[in-house]
C-alpha cells in the first residue's frame, strides 16, 4: 500500500526495516537475535531521526513497534502526516502469519489473533496520535486514492 500511495503522491517510498537492515548490514531477525530488541529500537530511532532531518518528502512504512515512544510519535507528527492504517486483529493476523519468519516478535506465537489483539491494546494510545486514522480493510486502487486525497487535504 505504501508504494502505491507514494506513487500517487509523486514521492519516494521508504521502508524503515529495509533502511535499518542496510544500515546494520544484518536482517531484522539477525539484529534481534544478536543485539536484542532494545538495540534494534535504538537503531530504529536513529534511522528515523536521520530521515526526518532530511528535507526530502517520502512515504515511510514503519513496523508496528516503531512508534511506541512519545518522543518518536512527537517527532513524526510534528514533521509530517502520520497515518494509522487500521485493520482488524483477524486481518492483521492473516497478513502477519504470512511473514512470520521475518518478524522476531512472532517467534513462538501460536495464536496470532490473540497476540495481535493484546498488542493493539498496548499500542492504541500511540497509534491514536496519528493525524489520520484510515480503515485499511482493503488496499485496492480506490482505497489508496481516497487515502492519498485525505493526506493531501490534511497537508494543506
Amino acid at each position: 500500500m505504501g508504494k502505491k500511495l507514494a506513487s500517487l503522491l509523486n514521492t519516494d517510498f521508504l521502508d524503515l526495516d529495509k533502511l535499518i537492515e542496510s544500515d546494520q548490514d544484518m536482517t531484522i531477525p539477525e539484529i534481534f537475535k544478536e543485539k536484542g530488541e532494545q538495540l534494534f529500537r535504538e537503531h530504529e530511532r536513529r534511522v528515523l531521526e536521520k530521515l526526518i532531518q532530511s528535507e526530502n518528502s517520502f512515504v515511510l512504512a514503519t513496523g508496528g513497534g516503531a512508534v511506541l515512544s512519545d518522543k518518536i510519535m512527537n517527532l513524526l507528527t510534528t514533521s509530517g502526516v502520520v497515518v494509522w492504517l487500521k485493520m482488524s486483529p483477524k486481518m492483521l493476523a492473516s497478513r502477519l502469519e504470512q511473514s512470520k519468519g521475518n518478524r522476531p516478535l512472532l517467534e513462538g506465537v501460536s495464536n496470532y489473533e490473540t497476540f495481535i489483539s493484546n498488542h493493539l491494546l498496548e499500542r492504541t494510545p500511540y497509534y491514536s496520535l496519528a493525524q489520520i486514522h484510515f480503515a485499511a480493510s482493503q488496499n485496492g486502487a480506490e482505497q489508496i486514492k481516497l487515502l492519498a486525497k485525505e493526506i493531501q487535504n490534511y497537508s494543506r
